[in-house]
């Protein structure tokens, strides 16, 4: 049997690929990720309280109850 040189610098190499360059991004982009879905879950909240009160002004007004559409 001949004895084969495994290499393991490739393995290495990518770990450290990994490790240096992909992993920062990728938690950047998980805290970015987290602010968009936060702002987007503000603004959901608040334009709902807005037609909320909203509503109820417009049917004052205008006396047309719209129902389901269908």
């Amino acid at each position: 049997f001949s004895e084969r040189k495994v290499d393991l610098e490739p393995h290495r190499s990518r770990r450290f690929l990994w490790k240096i360059l992909i992993v920062p991004y990728l938690l950047i982009s998980v805290l970015e990720f987290q602010k968009i879905a936060m702002a987007t879950v503000i603004g959901f909240a608040i334009m709902s309280f807005i037609g909320f009160f909203v509503k109820p002004l417009a049917v004052g007004q205008c006396g047309i109850v719209v129902v389901g559409g269908g």
